[in-house]
């Protein structure tokens, strides 16, 4: 099984923030798979549309983007975690 870091934005207004979550799959194809449903249920009962990889919740005020999915060895791993 391997891990894949996917970065994602958090959209408010004009506002948006990053943040990123961590898949683990066998495929880059299953990750994307497993972080569209996370999306899906993001804000429970809250979905209301999604525009390719653009999810919106409450009435469009909310909406969290994705913006990559790339494999995650561990040398990236240590980085990602790391404060320097």
């Amino acid at each position: 099984m391997k891990q894949f870091l996917c970065t994602l934005e958090f959209r408010s207004g004009e506002h948006g923030v990053p943040f990123y979550h961590i898949v683990k799959a066998r495929t880059i194809k299953i990750a994307e798979s497993k972080i569209h449903k996370w999306l899906r249920q993001f804000y429970p009962a809250q979905f209301d549309e999604r525009d390719g990889n653009t999810y919106y919740y409450l009435g469009g005020e909310v909406a969290v983007g994705i913006k990559g999915i790339e494999p995650l060895d561990t040398d990236k791993f240590i980085n990602f975690i790391t404060i320097n």
